[in-house]
């Protein structure tokens, strides 16, 4: 499978960055948020048992991070080209 252009793009930018991932996600905690009614769709994939998949083409630490704090680890993310079936 080839990376998608701007998942290649988002790896250069952010790995020119000289700061930890910690630091980069205290920067960002505060600027980000789900779109509203994002917990209820969690909730109803939950209760229907339908497989809900988070793809994003930013990065997976980040996305995991904040699914995470939400308690969502468990939900599969497809992110710079990788699957990932949770994570704690």
């Amino acid at each position: 499978m080839t990376h998608h252009k701007s998942a290649v793009c988002y790896q250069v930018w952010f790995a020119m960055l000289k700061v930890s991932q910690r630091e980069m996600l205290n920067a960002l905690e505060p600027a980000t948020h789900f779109r509203p009614n994002f917990h209820k769709m969690v909730e109803y994939c939950t209760r229907q048992q339908f497989q809900l998949v988070v793809v994003s083409g930013g990065l997976g630490f980040c996305i995991q991070h904040f699914l995470a704090v939400k308690g969502w680890s468990n939900l599969e993310t497809y992110t710079e080209g990788k699957t990932h079936h949770g994570w704690n």
